[in-house]
């Protein structure tokens, strides 16, 4: 089993740090002002994060991490959906991601296209996410 927990600016944020030295994504200015997803395992082994914050209109995502030993797992979806349902209920008007290995596959499914001017970034529409299955697929 696991669990998923939200926290802003750096409140609880040792585990989200702790995932985020070991796969090289630094810790900076913008974690203290961001909504941070947390799934830990039953024990708070950390597996996973990712955060998001406001880019002047736009939701921006990134820094999706997951633990090299659950990197086979769809945690890094799991993180990216609960981001996104987030997301959703936010005023901004586009959601940009920047694309982490894990999930970039998935991003175009869920209506993301390559940002003309930033190409780390991929954005969609708020009201433009498509929601799929990966069950049916």
């Amino acid at each position: 089993m696991f669990k998923a927990c939200w926290s802003l600016g750096k409140e609880d944020f040792a585990g989200v740090e702790f995932l985020r030295q070991a796969s090289g994504a630094p810790v900076d200015a913008m974690d203290d002002y961001a909504a941070h997803v947390f799934v830990s395992g039953e024990d708070n082994e950390p597996i996973a994060a990712g955060r998001m914050y406001p880019v002047g209109d736009a939701l921006r995502i990134d820094r999706l991490v997951v633990a090299a030993k659950y990197a086979t797992l769809p945690y890094e979806e799991l993180t990216l959906r609960m981001l996104l349902y987030r997301a959703r209920e936010l005023p901004q008007s586009v959601i940009e991601v920047e694309p982490a290995p894990g999930v970039a596959g998935l991003l175009p499914r869920f209506g993301f296209a390559p940002d003309e001017n930033n190409p780390r970034l991929v954005r969609c529409p708020r009201e433009g996410i498509t929601w799929f299955s990966q069950c049916g697929d």
